[in-house]
C-alpha cells in the first residue's frame, strides 16, 4: 500500500496534538479536592481490556473447555481439551477470532453463534467446527433480510438444532429443524398467525403454542399431536407469564407467572386438571428465572433479585453440592454451564471484592479456577455498589443500586450521575464488574441506578404503574430518586447529570427539557425523541407485540392518543434545553433510528444552542454492537464531557484511541 507524504504528516501532527492534551485532569467540585481518591484507572481498562475473559463453557461430552478472550484487541474463542480427570489440559487454541458468544452444539464439536450486519438485528446462525485444522465459520440461514432464533439443541439427533425464522413472513416467526452440518432444513411448525412463540419437549417436538387473541395471551397445548391442541391457560396481556417447558413426566408445565398474585412465582400448571401448584416463590420480589438440569431438565433452583441474588434451590442434590462448594454464599453466582452427565459445571461468582470463574467437579468437590474478572486487579480503586430502597412520592417502593467512590464517607456532598436504564420492561441488577457505574465512581461521581415504576422485577402493581406515565410519574420516580440522595448527603443538587441509553436516553431528554432546573448536564445515548415516529416505524417483527407500546405509551392512530404522545415527545421542547448535552448515535439502529438524534441536534443548532454530537457508523442499537474502538470513544467522550460539567476528574487522552483511528 502506498502512503502519500500528506497522509503521514497528517499523522504526525495528529499525535503530537493528541500527546498535548494527553494529561489527566484534575477535579474541581470541592468534594473532590485533595487526596481520597484512589488512583484513576485509564479508560482502556473498562472497554478495551485487553485480559477480558469469561463466557466459559463445558461441551456435552465434557471434552473440551470454551470461553470468550482477548486476541490482539478483539474478543476471541478460546478451547481447550478436558482430560479423563475432569481437569484442563494442553494449550489453548484461539478458534474463533472476532467472535463475542457462542454454544456448543450437542455434538461437542460445533459451536454455534449469532451475528447480525452493522447492528441491522437481523440475526443469522453460523456453525464452526472447533476440532478442524482451519476452523472456518458457516453461515447456516443466509437468507437477505431474516432473522433468526435459535431455539433448542436436539440431544438425540445432536446434528441438528431448531430454530424460528421470518423468511417467508417479516412479521411472524416460524419453527424449522436444521441440520448444522449440511445446512439442510425443514419446516416444523408454521406459525397460524397469531402464535407468538412455541414450546418444544427434549427430543424436539411442539407440545405447545403461545397465542394471542386482542388483548389475551393463551397457551395451546397437547402431548400427544400438537394438531389437536386445545387451550389450556388464559391471561390478559399485562399479566406476565414465561412458560419455562414442560415437566419430565409430560403432565403439565413449569411457568413464572404472576395470574392470581402481585410477584411472579414459579408454579406448575397440570394439562389435565388445570390446577396451578406453587412450587417457589419470594416474599419481596418476582421469581426472576430458574437453573435445569440438561440432561433430566429437573428444576435445580429459582432466582430472584431483591438487591443481591437469591438462589432458591429445588434439588436435593443440587442444595447439597452447592452448600459444599460455598458454605458462605456468593452475592451472586451464574451457572455457565454444565456437562451432559451432570459431573462438571463451570459457574461464575461474584463477592463485592472479586469475580472468579470456577469448574467445579461433583464427584470429587473439586474446584479448579479458570479466570478472574478484569476488576479484581482494581478493587483497591474501586468503589462497592449496595442496593438502596426509598419511597416514591406517591408511596410506591422504588429500588436500585448506588455505587460509591472509595473514601466518599469522608466527604461533602459531591457530583452524581443518574444512570437511567433502558427498556424500559428490563432492571438494574446489582453487578460488581468494570462496568460504566465503576468507570463513574473512579472518576469522582456518586453513580444512583433506579427501578422506577415499569421496571420488571418488582410485582404487577409496580409494572402497572407506569402506564400513561411516559414524561409523567415514570420521571417523577428519577427526581425522588435525586432529592433521596441529596437527603442522604450524598449528592451535590447543582452537580447532578443524567444520562442513560434507549429509553433512558428518552428519559435523559425529558429531564433536560421538562425539569431543566434539576440536572447540569445529560448523556443522550440512541434516545427517543420523538413518541410517535419511534412506534410508526418499527421493525414489522415488532407488530404482534406492539400492545404494550400502545398500553403504556399510546397509540399514533388514534388522534387523541396521538397528540398525548406528541406532548410527552422532548423533540418538540428542545428550546427548553438550557444545560449542556451531549448526544450519542448511531447509524445502523433499527429500533431508535437516528433521525430520533439528528432532529433534535439540527433544532437545537438552528437555535444557537450548544450540543455535542457523536455519531457512531456501522454499529446498530445495541452496545454489543460497537467496536472497541467506538466502545473507547464514546467513554473518553464522556469522561471529558462530565468532568467539564460537575467537576470530575478525567484521565485525559488513552493511547488506545490512536490505535483505535489508525485500525
Amino acid at each position: 500500500m502506498r502512503i502519500s507524504a500528506r497522509w503521514l504528516t497528517g499523522c504526525v501532527l495528529m499525535l503530537l496534538a493528541l500527546l498535548q492534551v494527553g494529561c489527566a485532569v484534575a477535579p474541581t467540585h470541592p468534594a473532590l479536592q485533595g487526596d481520597t481518591l484512589p488512583p484513576l484507572i485509564p479508560a482502556r481498562e473498562f472497554f478495551a481490556n485487553t485480559r477480558s475473559n469469561g463466557a466459559y463453557q463445558l461441551s456435552p461430552d465434557g471434552r473440551q473447555l470454551g470461553w470468550i478472550g482477548v486476541y490482539g484487541t478483539a474478543p476471541a474463542l478460546f478451547v481447550r481439551p478436558v482430560d479423563a480427570d475432569g481437569l484442563p489440559t494442553g494449550v489453548d487454541r484461539v478458534v474463533a477470532p472476532g467472535l463475542g458468544g457462542f454454544r456448543w452444539a450437542q455434538d461437542s464439536r460445533h459451536v454455534l453463534f449469532s451475528r447480525d450486519q452493522g447492528g441491522n438485528e437481523n440475526y443469522h446462525l453460523f456453525a464452526l467446527d472447533t476440532l478442524a485444522s482451519e476452523p472456518r465459520a458457516r453461515d447456516l440461514t443466509p437468507f437477505p433480510g431474516v432473522a433468526v432464533h435459535l431455539h433448542q439443541l436436539l440431544e438425540d439427533t445432536p446434528s441438528q438444532v431448531l430454530v424460528l425464522h421470518n423468511r417467508r413472513d417479516r412479521r411472524l416467526f416460524d419453527l424449522y429443524r436444521l441440520n448444522i452440518v449440511t445446512g439442510e432444513e425443514s419446516l416444523v411448525q408454521r406459525n397460524p398467525g397469531d402464535a407468538l412463540g412455541v414450546v418444544t419437549d427434549r427430543a424436539g417436538q411442539v407440545v405447545g403454542a403461545i397465542r394471542k387473541q386482542g388483548e389475551s395471551v393463551s397457551l395451546h397445548a397437547s402431548f400427544t399431536d400438537i394438531a389437536e391442541a386445545r387451550e389450556v391457560l388464559r391471561w390478559h396481556a399485562d399479566e406476565l407469564v414465561t412458560v419455562v417447558g414442560p415437566d419430565a413426566q409430560r403432565r403439565g408445565f413449569y411457568l413464572i407467572s404472576n395470574l392470581g398474585r402481585d410477584r411472579r412465582a414459579l408454579v406448575h400448571l397440570d394439562v389435565a386438571t388445570g390446577q396451578q401448584r406453587l412450587v417457589q416463590d419470594d416474599p419481596d420480589v418476582d421469581i426472576d428465572s430458574v437453573w435445569r438440569s440438561p440432561r433430566t431438565g429437573v428444576l435445580l433452583a429459582a432466582l430472584s433479585y431483591p438487591g443481591h441474588q437469591r438462589v432458591h434451590p429445588l434439588d436435593a442434590d443440587w442444595t447439597r453440592d452447592i452448600e459444599r462448594f460455598f458454605p458462605e454464599r456468593p452475592r451472586q453466582m451464574a451457572l455457565l454451564s454444565m456437562a451432559q452427565d451432570e459431573r462438571l459445571m463451570t459457574v461464575m461468582v461474584d463477592t463485592d471484592t472479586e469475580r472468579r470463574f470456577l469448574l467445579l467437579d461433583r464427584r470429587t468437590g473439586r474446584s479448579t479456577e479458570l479466570g478472574q474478572g478484569t476488576a479484581n486487579a482494581y478493587r483497591a480503586q474501586l468503589g462497592v455498589t449496595r442496593p438502596v430502597q426509598f419511597m416514591a412520592r406517591d408511596g410506591l417502593p422504588l429500588h436500585g443500586y448506588l455505587t460509591l467512590p472509595p473514601g466518599h464517607e469522608q466527604r461533602a456532598p459531591g457530583p452524581m450521575v443518574l444512570h437511567v436504564h433502558g427498556g424500559p420492561w428490563v432492571r438494574d441488577y446489582w453487578d460488581n464488574g468494570l462496568g460504566n457505574a465503576q468507570f463513574l465512581a473512579n472518576r469522582g461521581y456518586a453513580v444512583l441506578q433506579v427501578n422506577y415504576r415499569g421496571s420488571t422485577g418488582y410485582g404487577k402493581r409496580h409494572q402497572l404503574a407506569a402506564i400513561g406515565e411516559f414524561a409523567g410519574k415514570m420521571h417523577d420516580d428519577l427526581l425522588d430518586a435525586v432529592d433521596w440522595a441529596v437527603a442522604q448527603g450524598v449528592a451535590d443538587p447543582q452537580r447532578v447529570a443524567i444520562m442513560g441509553a434507549s429509553y433512558g436516553g428518552y428519559a435523559t431528554l425529558v429531564g433536560l427539557t421538562f425539569t431543566p432546573e434539576r440536572f447540569a448536564c445529560g448523556v443522550d445515548t440512541v434516545g427517543v425523541s420523538d413518541l410517535v415516529s419511534l412506534v410508526e416505524n418499527v421493525p414489522p417483527y415488532w407488530e404482534p407485540n406492539m400492545q404494550i407500546w400502545h398500553r403504556y405509551v399510546g397509540n399514533p392512530a388514534i388522534p387523541e392518543q396521538r397528540a398525548v404522545m406528541k406532548a410527552k415527545s422532548p423533540v418538540h421542547r428542545t428550546a427548553e434545553i438550557t444545560k449542556p448535552l451531549l448526544v450519542i448515535q448511531t447509524t445502523n439502529d433499527v429500533r431508535v433510528r437516528q433521525d430520533q438524534s439528528d432532529t433534535v441536534v439540527n433544532a437545537m443548532r438552528a437555535r444557537g444552542q450548544p450540543v455535542e454530537y457523536l455519531l457512531l457508523s456501522g454499529a446498530g442499537h445495541r452496545s454489543q454492537s460497537l467496536s472497541w474502538g467506538q466502545r473507547l470513544q464514546v467513554q473518553r467522550r464522556v469522561e471529558d464531557f462530565l468532568g467539564a460539567c460537575l467537576g470530575g476528574r478525567s484521565a485525559g487522552f488513552d493511547y488506545f484511541e490512536l490505535a483505535a483511528w489508525v485500525l
